[in-house]
C-alpha cells in the first residue's frame, strides 16, 4: 500500500467504496472464490490479502483531469475496477508504479533467476530475493495489463463525463479559445506587417542601389534622408491597415474553429502538440480558401478564385507534411548524439527552408499550369478565329466567281 501522507484519505476506512470492495473479496477469499487479479491463481483461504489500487492514489492525485473535474480521488480511487485483490508480496512490490513500469522492472528482476539458481550457497539475503522473484514470475503480463487498461478507462470516463458537461468546461473552452484566436490573429497580422516593412525595405534598397542614396532629396543630409526614408516605409505599412485588420480577424476566427475542433478531439483522444499544430494550420489555409471562393475580391473572376485557392490549400498541405516530418527528422537528429543538443534548432531551420522551399516551387508549378492553359486557350481561340476568317474568305471568293 502507498504510505504517502497526502495520499491517506484515498484509503481511508470510512471510505464506502474500499470498506465494500474489501468486505466482498473477504467473504470470497474464504469461500475460496477469490483470484489474485494479476495471476489468476485463487487466493489462500487463510491469508490475509491486499486490495491493490490499480491505477496508484499518487496518479490519480496527480491527474490534471481530476483536478479539472472537481472530483474527489476517493471517488476515483475505491471503485470496484480499480480495487483489486493480490497478495501482500504483489501489492508491495508494485508499490505507486503504473503497471508498465512495474512489469517492466518486474521482467527485468526475472532475469536474475538463473544467476541466483546457478550459486551452490546462497546466503539468507540472496534466498529471500530469490524467494521473491519466483513469487514474481507467477504475475500474468497480460492479465495485469487487462486489469489496468479496464481500471483506467473507467476512472478516465467518468473524468471525461463530469468534466465535459460541467459548465467550468464551457468557460475554459471559450477562454482557451479566445486565446488562441488572438495569437493566431496576432501571429497573422504581424506576418503580413513584418512582410510589407520587408517589401517597402527592399524597394528603398532598389531605390539607392539604382538612383544613389540622395536622389530626389533636397537635403542632403545623411540622418534627414534616412529618416524621410524610413517615413516612406512606415506610410507604406500604415496604407496596408485594413488588410492587417483581415488578417487579424481571419486569424482568430481559424485559431477559434481549431481550438475548437481539437477540444472536441481530445474527448475521445489526447492530440499532441504537432498535431495541434496541423489542425490549427489546416483549418487557417481552408477557411482562407472558402473565404476567397465566397468573397473574391473584385475584378477577379471565379476561375481565378479557384486557382488562388488552390494555391492556398496546396501551401496548407505542405506545412502540415513539414510539421509531420519535423518529429521524424528531430528524432533522427537526437539519436545521432553529436547533434543531440541541437536537434529542435537544426530541424527546425531544415524543416522551415524545405517547407518555404516546397510552397515556392508548388505555387510556380500551379501559375506556370495555369498560364499554359491560357496560352493554349489562347492559341485554339486565335487559331479559330483564323479558320473562321478562312471561311468566310472562301466563300466570297467563291461568290464572286459564280
Amino acid at each position: 500500500m502507498e504510505s504517502q501522507a497526502i495520499l491517506r484519505p484515498f484509503f481511508a476506512t470510512s471510505s464506502l467504496g474500499y470498506i465494500k470492495t474489501n468486505a466482498q473479496y473477504s467473504d470470497d477469499r474464504k469461500k475460496g472464490e477469490a483470484k489474485d487479479y494479476m495471476t489468476g491463481a485463487q487466493l489462500d483461504q487463510h491469508q490475509s490479502h491486499d486490495l491493490d489500487h490499480i491505477k496508484s492514489a499518487k496518479e490519480i492525485h496527480d491527474d490534471a483531469g481530476r483536478v479539472l473535474a472537481e472530483i474527489k480521488g476517493t471517488e476515483l480511487a475505491n471503485t470496484e475496477t480499480n480495487l483489486k485483490p493480490t497478495t501482500a508480496k504483489n501489492n508491495r512490490s508494485k508499490k505507486a508504479d503504473p503497471m508498465e513500469v512495474f512489469l517492466a522492472k518486474k521482467n527485468e528482476k526475472l532475469k536474475k533467476i538463473k544467476e541466483l539458481e546457478s550459486k551452490d550457497n546462497l546466503p539468507p539475503q540472496e534466498k529471500k530475493e530469490l524467494e521473491n522473484i519466483k513469487t514474481l514470475a507467477k504475475i500474468d503480463d497480460e492479465k495485469a495489463r487487462g486489469a489496468d487498461k479496464k481500471a483506467r478507462e473507467e476512472i478516465d470516463k467518468k473524468i471525461n463525463g463530469d468534466y465535459y458537461g460541467s459548465k467550468k468546461f464551457i468557460g475554459n473552452t471559450a477562454i482557451t479559445g479566445l486565446n488562441e484566436g488572438s495569437k493566431m490573429g496576432m501571429q497573422q497580422a504581424i506576418g503580413l506587417v513584418m512582410t510589407e516593412f520587408f517589401t517597402a525595405l527592399f524597394d528603398e534598397i532598389l531605390d539607392i542601389y539604382k538612383n544613389g542614396f540622395s536622389a530626389g532629396f533636397d537635403n542632403e543630409k545623411f540622418l534627414t534622408i534616412l529618416k524621410k526614408r524610413l517615413q516612406t516605409i512606415a506610410r507604406k505599412i500604415k496604407a496596408k491597415w485594413k488588410d492587417v485588420a483581415i488578417a487579424f480577424k481571419d486569424g482568430f476566427i481559424s485559431g477559434f474553429i481549431s481550438n475548437l475542433v481539437t477540444t472536441v478531439t481530445n474527448m475521445f483522444v489526447t492530440t499532441a502538440k504537432r498535431v495541434i499544430r496541423i489542425i490549427r494550420e489546416g483549418i487557417y489555409s481552408l477557411f482562407k480558401a472558402i473565404k476567397l471562393l465566397i468573397f473574391p475580391p473584385e475584378n477577379m473572376t471565379y476561375e481565378e478564385a479557384m486557382h488562388e485557392a488552390k494555391k492556398i490549400i496546396a501551401s496548407g498541405l505542405i506545412v502540415t507534411l513539414g510539421v509531420i516530418a519535423e518529429e521524424y527528422i528531430e528524432k533522427f537528429l537526437a539519436s545521432t548524439g553529436a547533434l543531440a543538443s541541437f536537434s529542435s534548432t537544426l530541424t527546425a531551420i531544415f524543416v522551415g527552408a524545405i517547407t518555404g522551399l516546397a510552397i515556392i516551387m508548388t505555387v510556380y508549378y500551379l501559375d506556370k499550369r495555369k498560364n499554359d492553359k491560357d496560352a493554349i486557350k489562347a492559341l485554339m481561340t486565335r487559331a479559330e478565329n483564323s479558320i473562321a476568317n478562312g471561311e468566310a474568305l472562301l466563300a466570297k471568293l467563291n461568290l464572286g466567281y459564280v
